[in-house]
């Protein structure tokens, strides 16, 4: 067995040095790009699904006012949120706005904080619209 025939390698010349460096520069910045990208569509996907928890939310206390029955009291929607926040994992917060229930605060944020969906709701609106 002969060493010096197995330990053969492959140097850089100056000339093949300038031909690869451009193409890793390409290929870093190419995969800068890709990341870049999954994080718009991601924004989009949290943005989407805070949106129409919001909404749900609110279809969901509207529906508890006008046909359920079930007291919109400040106890009520502490436990509403909680279950929505356990089941979307989402930050949610539900609260009445002042003493007489007529308006509810909803408010259903991501985590970190990157998408909001934030209303006040007048519930004496549905009375009158059902009227």
């Amino acid at each position: 067995m002969c060493l010096n025939r197995d330990r053969r390698g492959f140097v850089l010349s100056g000339l093949a040095l300038l031909l690869i460096l451009p193409a890793m520069l390409l290929s870093v910045s190419c995969l800068a790009m890709v990341a870049r990208g999954g994080e718009t569509v991601s924004s989009q996907i949290i943005s989407d699904k805070v949106h129409a928890t919001g909404l749900s939310l609110e279809d969901t206390i509207e529906w508890m006012w006008l046909q359920s029955g079930v007291p919109v009291d400040n106890g009520t929607l502490w436990r509403l949120a909680d279950e929505w926040e356990n089941t979307t994992g989402l930050l949610v917060e539900v609260s009445n706005v002042d003493d007489n229930y007529a308006k509810v605060h909803v408010l259903v944020m991501d985590p970190l904080g990157n998408a909001r969906f934030e209303e006040v709701m007048e519930l004496t609106e549905f009375l009158e619209n059902q009227a």
